[in-house]
């Protein structure tokens, strides 16, 4: 509960505005989501993951049972830097009802500060992380890699900002 507190008493970062195709082909643009000129402002989740990270298949089941428990809630994942093809597999084996989105060139993953050039020149990220924007598009969580803890902190932090709104 602290956390909760602390997340929400100061001033917060807000969350970049970006466009990205949907797995199905759609367009998606979070503007839409929160933010100033959100059609449907909504608290968001979104978490960045690929289909060869074995944590993101744990934390994918989490959010799943999360976004059941909270459909008010808009719950997304931006897949990074893979294939169309390879995705689709890979939702098709994962059996998730939350809308992929597709970071082919991780420009997306860039906007959100989580891709690192290393001192060799290589990009390193670290997957799966996780941020929580609300409707006025502030960064009120986030959290990278995944603990068995981290559904219940999670849990209990979108109760609270449900309350907040």
């Amino acid at each position: 509960m602290i956390l909760v507190h602390l997340s929400t008493a100061y001033a917060q970062e807000k969350a970049p505005t970006f466009y990205l195709p949907t797995l199905e082909g759609d367009d998606f643009f979070a503007s839409e989501l929160y933010g100033e000129q959100a059609k449907e402002p909504k608290i968001s989740v979104i978490s960045f993951s690929a289909s060869w990270c074995a944590p993101c298949q744990k934390e994918i089941r989490a959010l799943d049972s999360l976004s059941i428990m909270f459909p008010e809630i808009g719950f997304y994942l931006i897949d990074y830097k893979e294939k169309k093809e390879v995705v689709q597999k890979w939702k098709n084996r994962l059996q998730t009802n939350i809308p992929i989105l597709l970071d082919i060139y991780g420009l997306t993953a860039k906007k959100f500060g989580m891709a690192q050039s290393g001192e060799s020149g290589n990009i390193t990220v670290k997957l799966p992380t996780l941020f929580v924007m609300n409707k006025r598009g502030e960064i009120i969580y986030t959290h990278s890699g995944y603990e068995d803890k981290f559904a219940k902190t999670l849990k209990e932090l979108l109760k609270a900002q449900l309350n907040l709104e």
